[in-house]
């Protein structure tokens, strides 16, 4: 699967403005289970503050803390806040 999705990536024009290319890490899913946006990559994230910690459940049914929330720009018209930094999610999660 990883090397799918690289070679998907690999299709996609390399973007001309000053926003980052995501890697396949970096990767945003939409999760209608979701009860926000999150992210395991603090450094896609600004604008960082810290948070009285939040209890987040994964997928695997393991208990985690969000500590932290940010914003993220995704493009030049696209920018979600209160993005939770959850340590150890493989994945980032739109709600």
């Amino acid at each position: 699967m990883p090397k799918q999705v690289q070679r998907l990536l690999s299709l996609i024009e390399t973007p001309k403005s000053s926003y980052k290319k995501l890697s396949v890490k970096d990767i945003w899913l939409l999760d209608s289970a979701a009860s926000c946006h999150m992210t395991g990559s603090l450094a896609l994230l600004c604008d960082v503050c810290d948070l009285k910690p939040i209890p987040v459940e994964q997928s695997s049914g393991t208990m985690t803390m969000a500590t932290k929330q940010g914003s993220i720009q995704l493009n030049p018209k696209l920018k979600l806040n209160h993005v939770l930094f959850v340590q150890g999610l493989n994945c980032s999660l739109i709600l």
